[in-house]
């Protein structure tokens, strides 16, 4: 062999050993990267008493009671246990795929500076009494990636992460909490009385449930309603009704009266909402009873009878759940709102705020000419 095939041959080795070297160098370090993020998190789930969630405008407290959760700023309002459980079990699960950025001058290209001025940072910490379990922030997610991920970095670490998992945490307090009050479709409701602090009440009614539209009552002498349409939104007062904050009943007690509702159906339910303004807002409280003289609603009324391909579809066991009484309805929604004063969308204000001369109007005369 000669000396030229032996110095391709080396070369060869070389480059050989060159390239896999580089390899090593850049291959996933897997142990690495398949760590949990939080070490031990998962053990302790069930023993976390708060969990603090920042950003750079907004602070939320979520606190363990019994075996439910609430929002401490809000009043104590009961929080949605579920989605706790769900941010706990998904914090726990997370795995750390690479390092990225210990500058801090770059944090914020992957959103996980200390929340704060000009930050998207959002930061969660977990406690089991006073010990602190885990303190991270949360950043952008990466876009494209063939599971869920994110950029995250422990708080008081310089290093930030990108890990596997997905996160479903917000600073905002709402999106902790049961927005829904109560949903009382349109073909139940019989009679929407609105009662301002000065001037004539508001009534508007039906005689069926299946009618489409409310009469607008007492209209004045040489007055007729405006539209079938604006005096039937009344009737709308408690479809899906949720509301955007919520305090104490208690904190609003010396609020200035700002006028009433009352909401009665055809199956006996009266829903009566006082109005209060404190603090420069509206605050709405609930009063809910039975009435007794009226007649049950035919079971059909606002519901969707299956058809018969529905029906031969169903599955053996799916069983109808019992439909709640209009006791057991009244019971439920007197329980859950009893204590609370809610702030209600400013659509849902300005139906409830409707004075009589908002729904009336001088006659329109017909031109000559024109058809009945």
């Amino acid at each position: 062999m000669n000396g030229k095939r032996l110095a391709v041959i080396a070369l060869t080795l070389v480059l050989v050993g060159v390239a896999w070297k580089v390899s090593v160098d850049k291959a996933p370090q897997t142990e690495v990267q398949r760590s949990a993020l939080s070490a031990g998190l998962m053990d302790r789930v069930n023993d976390v008493t708060r969990v603090e969630l920042r950003d750079g405008q907004r602070h939320t407290t979520l606190e363990r009671e019994g075996d439910g959760w609430r929002v401490a700023s809000q009043d104590g309002f009961p929080a949605n246990t579920a989605a706790v459980r769900r941010l706990l079990l998904q914090l726990a699960g997370l795995e750390t795929v690479e390092p990225k950025t210990s500058l801090p001058e770059s944090y914020g290209r992957i959103g996980v500076a200390d929340p704060g001025e000009g930050s998207d940072g959002l930061l969660v910490e977990v406690w089991a009494g006073d010990k602190n379990l885990l303190g991270l922030i949360v950043g952008h997610a990466r876009d494209g990636g063939p599971q869920d991920q994110r950029y995250v970095r422990r708080a008081g670490e310089a290093q930030s992460w990108l890990v596997n998992g997905k996160i479903e945490a917000a600073a905002d307090p709402i999106s902790w909490l049961d927005a829904r009050i109560v949903d009382v479709d349109t073909a139940r409701v019989r009679r929407v009385t609105l009662t301002p602090v000065e001037g004539p009440p508001v009534v508007v009614s039906k005689s069926k449930p299946e009618d489409n539209f409310f009469a607008l009552e007492q209209v004045p002498v040489g007055k007729e309603p405006r539209s079938k349409a604006l005096v039937s939104s009344l009737g709308a007062a408690l479809l899906d009704l949720r509301f955007n904050a919520v305090a104490n009943a208690a904190r609003i007690a010396d609020g200035k009266p700002r006028g009433s509702a009352l909401v009665e159906t055809f199956d006996g339910l009266k829903a009566q909402i006082e109005l209060f303004e404190k603090d420069a807002k509206t605050y709405a409280r609930f009063h809910f009873e039975q009435d007794p003289t009226a007649a049950p609603a035919p079971a059909t009324v606002g519901a969707k009878a299956d058809t018969p391909e529905e029906a031969a579809n169903k599955p053996a066991d799916d069983t109808e759940k019992p439909k709640e009484t209009v006791a057991e309805e009244v019971k439920r929604l007197a329980d859950k709102t009893a204590d609370w004063a809610y702030v209600l969308p400013d659509y849902k204000l300005r139906l409830l705020a409707k004075r009589l001369d908002d729904l009336v109007q001088a006659p329109i005369k017909k031109s000559a000419g024109s058809a009945d």
